[in-house]
């Protein structure tokens, strides 16, 4: 009984603890640790980070973990994803994650061709947007 209720007060605690430092986060530390995940200078701002920081939006919380998680996929290579995040950065035109993703994809050691080839797929992509 007496190591049941150790049991039960230890993972209570485990979880106000991880509570408590979950709270102690501050959006700050998450917009600096998103732009350092995509390997942008160090006090990288722009305008729509800082209303995300200022909102304290959950969007850039779920984006950092979204990214990392991405980053570390168990079913795909981490050449296939950053190829899969080159096309869709193209696909969007958001020419810092492209410069991400291509510098991942050529770091993997993705060829030219296959780097073309994401490329490519953004552009078909785009033309069956409407």
């Amino acid at each position: 009984m007496v190591f049941k209720c150790l049991r039960v007060f230890a993972r209570r605690f485990s979880f106000i603890t991880i509570f408590l430092n979950h709270n102690f986060i501050t959006m700050l530390d998450i917009k600096t640790d998103f732009v350092q995940d995509l390997k942008l200078p160090d006090g990288y701002t722009n305008m729509q980070l800082e209303m995300l920081e200022e909102g304290d939006s959950r969007y850039m919380k779920d984006s950092r973990v979204n990214l990392k998680n991405v980053l570390s996929s168990e079913f795909l290579t981490a050449k296939e994803t950053a190829l899969i995040g080159l096309a869709i950065s193209a696909n969007q035109k958001n020419e810092r994650l492209i410069v991400f993703f291509k510098e991942k994809a050529e770091l993997e050691e993705a060829s030219a061709g296959e780097i073309a080839e994401a490329v490519a797929c953004a552009s078909l992509l785009a033309t069956n947007n409407v």
